[in-house]
């Protein structure tokens, strides 16, 4: 009796085996030749261009900056006042490079 129950035990262990594909016990992995490629990207013909603008005048500059300046309080205008921001420079980028030649 022992031998067929031993028998019968080794016999379903043994059929288990199989049965945790089939029950998704098992973690199964994507099929890497299932997988869809897609087209690569690409990019608009006319990307690199970019919108007309004509230049301001520092005049209309300075109205621009006024007119941002409006929504600030009274602290805010005298901090942006302060550090210089209501003034524009036109050649900023000449003296950012000036000054790093001399920092080198």
């Amino acid at each position: 009796m022992k031998k067929i129950v031993m028998l019968a035990v080794m016999a379903m262990s043994v059929g288990a085996c199989s049965t945790v594909d089939k029950m998704s016990w098992a973690q199964q992995s994507p099929d890497e030749f299932m997988v869809m490629s897609r087209a690569p990207l690409s990019l608009p013909p006319e990307y690199d261009n970019r919108p007309v603008t004509t230049p301001l005048s520092s005049q209309q500059k300075q109205a621009a900056l006024k007119a941002k300046f409006n929504g600030l309080s009274s602290g805010e205008k005298a901090f942006m006042k302060q550090i210089g921001a209501e003034t524009n420079n036109d050649n900023i980028r000449a003296e950012l490079d000036n000054e790093m030649k001399v920092s080198e």
